[in-house]
């Protein structure tokens, strides 16, 4: 068996914990896609009321994506900082992200990635014209 390899959470993660001032051996996430997932949660639940966090433990509790949510989790003092921050600073709750923008490179350098290279970049860019995204998508569908 091939032993496996913890790689400490991105650099932008890291710094987004000490602002948002999480207690010392906080759990933090350790991809950014993990990262957005709490993130838009936590501005979902913040908007709309916390019955729907309740509503989100019971559609999506066994979902490990959303794993979060539940007490037990290592990652729920993330979660708890991450809404304490927004709550306290609700002009970042408007924000698109409060990570910074992926560089294009790390998005096409990253290994593994089950992203096509094209879409990856777009994706880290925000969003492409809806030209660009009618082609890419006749070109995934193989027409």
């Amino acid at each position: 068996a091939v032993p496996r390899v913890e790689l400490p959470p991105p650099a932008e993660i890291q710094s987004l914990a000490v602002a948002m001032r999480l207690s010392w051996g906080c759990a933090l996430p350790k991809t950014r896609k993990q990262h957005q997932v709490m993130e838009r949660t936590a501005k979902f639940v913040l908007e709309k009321g916390d019955k729907m966090e309740a509503m989100l433990k019971v559609k999506h509790g066994g979902n490990k994506a959303f794993g979060f949510l539940l007490i037990d989790d290592p990652l729920q003092g993330y979660y708890h900082g991450m809404k304490a921050y927004l709550t306290a600073n609700p002009d970042l709750a408007a924000a698109a992200s409060l990570l910074p923008p992926e560089e294009p490179s790390a998005v096409l350098s990253r290994a593994g990635s089950a992203t096509p290279p094209i879409q990856g970049v777009i994706a880290a860019a925000g969003s492409a014209p809806p030209p660009i995204q009618g082609v890419l998508a006749r070109a995934g569908s193989g027409t």
